[in-house]
């Protein structure tokens, strides 16, 4: 569609005679060449119409996003080191004139609402009872049922989430007795509000949408981790505060009147969990041939968890006509998906020493010949040493540098100006146990079964080839169970945040199979875990109320120890987000990217 042809479909004057006078103005119907000569609310319009007519237009979403975002930007910036501007406005107050009446068609979620009112009390009571009985995990027949949080059918996104899949949904699976084609089709219906219905019903697009940049400019762009498709979305006010760094958001979007905007219900996942659901809907997907092979990259790790959050950034999206039947299957199956997410969150924490032994709080009383002697004998081992009159101290390794650093930060935090020299003195070691005398008997308290077993040999080496009298346990996936996959994170003190930064490299993770980042970053089949625990520290820090320097997507590339790095921060830069760097699937051509540094 060229200038003239929008201009005839209900376009200014002002804006077709500018179109006319610039070359090449058929390229977005004339929308870049409105954006260069500065008349940012006639491209966005232009750029609009394109997506009225195509909602899988990229290039003319990438001209509407520039636009808007341009709109918002010259408004004013906020106050130095302040939060994002959430809503899209800046310290200058909001536009005027058709700036105003651009960002407020935008903002207009009034025929999603109204769909909403009109159509969710016809929903068929029995899609709705069914979708949300899949979505609930099956009991558990073991311990920890007892102190299971209420199921998913208690979560009212997962509710609305099965009323908005039985508007598009028929009584056998066809779309076009759904109740939005029903609507749509009816004689009496307002025909935006029948374009409306028949826009969700036809585009409505399932997906795990990945968010790059949680701050609306006016809108964010998502990425779906399944189908590399990015939509540039207007969110409801409530949706936009929630978001976090890196987060996947499960569901559907859907464009009306040529602005994709999100619905009412969302499942919110962590980056694993995005990561996790995605391989598990790749599987389906390739298996049933609806994707194409190697979702996985040559980079990804062994195991379940493909990394596809890091990835997906390097890979082409779908052609909307394929990406279509992977969003179908994804509507169907969430239910499951969700139901199985639930049920993981359930289980215990798996809790381990630093011998990454299974934790197990043991209080034991072996069987000694002569407590007196054994008492002795114990003392003078290497390393036993006396804490007290009646308390020996059993140690194991050394803390590391990195886990020093972090000690002497947390008891500063704790008490200002505590003498942390002892620190300095001597290398800290690890407590394996402590033993205590208890009348003619030895008490020995650890924290595994190993140890325990550790403990008794080294009895032996003493002559005592002691038996256990009688022990007490705790063991805290039975009796203390915690629950939700992985406990929340805590907000640090700024000492203690700025002495893991400068450490952080230096200290052995899990996630990099005990390696640090220093020695993982050598090798290059490593730089996606080492990119995805960037990801994960970004997001807690934003999910523990942190925010500030670490709560923003690429800080934590920036903040801590990374630069020292071997390792190429801009290989996943195509998705990465940060300010200055291109989010936008357009690299190159006449518009800049819809990052904030090229909308300045």
């Amino acid at each position: 569609m060229n200038g003239s042809q929008l201009a005839a479909r209900g376009q200014s004057t002002a804006s077709a005679s500018a179109i006319g006078s610039v070359p090449g103005s058929r390229q977005n119907g004339g929308a870049e060449e409105l954006f260069a000569l500065g008349q940012l609310a006639g491209a966005a319009r232009l750029a609009n119409e394109l997506l009225r007519s195509d909602s899988d237009d990229t290039e003319a979403q990438h001209v509407y996003a520039v636009a808007l975002g341009a709109v918002v930007a010259r408004q004013g910036e906020p106050p130095e080191g302040g939060s994002c501007t959430r809503r899209g406005r800046g310290r200058s107050g909001r536009p005027s004139g058709p700036e105003a009446r651009l960002l407020a068609g935008f903002d207009d979620r009034s025929l999603l609402s109204w769909l909403d009112g009109s159509l969710l009390e016809v929903v068929v009571e029995k899609h709705v009872a069914d979708w949300l009985e899949r979505a609930t995990p099956e009991p558990d027949s073991n311990a920890h049922e007892r102190v299971a949080e209420p199921t998913q059918r208690a979560d009212p996104a997962a509710t609305r989430m099965a009323l908005e899949h039985a508007l598009i949904t028929g009584e056998d699976g066809d779309d076009e007795d759904s109740v939005l084609a029903l609507f749509a089709d009816a004689p009496g219906a307002a025909p935006r509000l029948a374009a409306a219905a028949r826009s969700w019903l036809e585009h409505a697009h399932y997906g795990l949408w990945q968010v790059t940049d949680p701050c609306p400019r006016p809108g964010v762009w998502l990425t779906d981790l399944v189908s590399a498709t990015r939509r540039y979305v207007q969110l409801s006010p409530d949706q936009a505060e929630a978001l976090l760094p890196w987060s996947v958001l499960a569901g559907s979007l859907v464009p009306i009147e040529g602005v994709w905007r999100t619905t009412g219900g969302f499942a919110r996942l962590t980056p694993e969990e995005g990561d996790v659901l995605c391989a598990a809907v790749g599987t389906l997907g390739q298996s049933l041939g609806l994707l194409p092979k190697g979702l996985r990259s040559p980079l990804s790790p062994p195991g379940p968890e493909f990394r596809l959050g890091v990835l997906v950034g390097q890979r082409d999206p779908l052609a909307p006509a394929s990406a279509r039947a992977p969003s179908t299957v994804l509507g169907w199956i969430l239910p499951e998906l969700l139901a199985t997410l639930a049920w993981a969150k359930r289980q215990p924490l798996q809790l381990t020493n630093t011998d990454g032994e299974p934790l197990c709080l043991i209080t034991a009383t072996p069987e000694v010949t002569d407590v007196d002697e054994t008492w002795a004998r114990l003392g003078l081992h290497r390393d036993i040493e006396e804490d007290g009159e009646e308390v020996l101290c059993w140690w194991g390794g050394d803390v590391g540098a990195a886990e020093v650093t972090m000690m002497r930060a947390d008891l500063e935090s704790v008490a200002s100006g505590l003498d942390t020299a002892e620190l300095d003195a001597h290398t800290p070691r690890w407590l394996r146990g402590q033993i205590r005398r208890n009348g003619a008997s030895l008490v020995v308290e650890v924290n595994s079964e190993p140890r325990l077993d550790s403990f008794l040999d080294l009895l032996d080496t003493l002559g005592e080839h002691a038996d256990v009298l009688e022990q007490t346990r705790v063991e805290p996936d039975l009796d203390l169970p915690l629950l939700g996959g992985r406990p929340v994170p805590r907000p640090m003190e700024d000492g203690v945040r700025r002495a893991w930064a400068a450490s952080w490299v230096d200290q052995a993770l899990p996630a990099l199979g005990g390696l640090t980042p220093r020695e993982a970053a050598v090798d290059e089949l490593h730089w996606i875990d080492i990119e995805a625990r960037f990801r994960t520290l970004e997001h807690d820090a934003a999910l523990s109320g942190e925010g500030g320097e670490l709560g923003r997507p690429g800080s934590a590339r920036s903040w801590t120890s990374a630069p020292m790095l071997s390792y190429p921060r801009r290989r996943f830069g195509r998705a990465l987000g940060e300010r200055g760097e291109c989010v936008s699937p357009r690299e190159g051509g006449g518009l800049p990217c819809s990052c904030p540094r090229a909308l300045r």
